[in-house]
């Protein structure tokens, strides 16, 4: 049995006037918070037809709690084990607005500092084409604008 726990975050500040650019700005993923699409919560805007566009944020913090085991039915020699896990991620800060079409500002939305949380199930291969990851996870607090994806297959070096 396995126990792990880790924690990040980061912050982006620019230099000069023009302002941090929107493709550098934090972004989610499934090493962050597990449960919610890639670039699905937080900061965004809404095109003139109503969809929203994920910007990111200048700042994010995340924590993550999991526990390892190998599964008794399944023989050791195989290299499948299971996992439960609880992630948490805050995602906040940047412009209030971008540039959008005909250089009109376009209001940026969501920059509430809610704090996601998520927890979920996962099955691990050590594969002959590598470390293979299926997840489970469920949102325990979201927003009612972010994008939740339950599902998540990867290739992974973290166990």
């Amino acid at each position: 049995i396995v126990g792990m726990i880790s924690g990040g975050g980061g912050y982006i500040h620019e230099f000069g006037d023009d302002g941090v650019r929107m493709f550098d700005m934090f972004k989610n993923n499934s090493d962050i918070i597990r449960g919610f699409k890639y670039n699905g919560l937080g900061r965004y805007q809404l095109s003139p037809t109503g969809e929203k566009y994920f910007v990111g944020s200048t700042t994010y913090f995340n924590a993550s709690a999991e526990v390892q085991f190998p599964i008794p039915v399944i023989p050791e020699s195989l290299g499948i084990r299971g996992a439960v896990f609880a992630d948490a991620a805050l995602f906040y800060g940047g412009p209030k607005t971008y540039m959008g079409s005909n250089d009109n500002p376009v209001e940026v939305l969501g920059n509430d500092k809610k704090i996601r949380s998520s927890a979920g199930v996962s099955l691990m291969w050590a594969s002959p084409f590598g470390p293979l990851r299926f997840d489970y996870a469920v949102p325990m607090s979201k927003a009612s604008t972010d994008r939740v994806q339950n599902f998540n297959f990867g290739v992974s070096s973290k166990f």
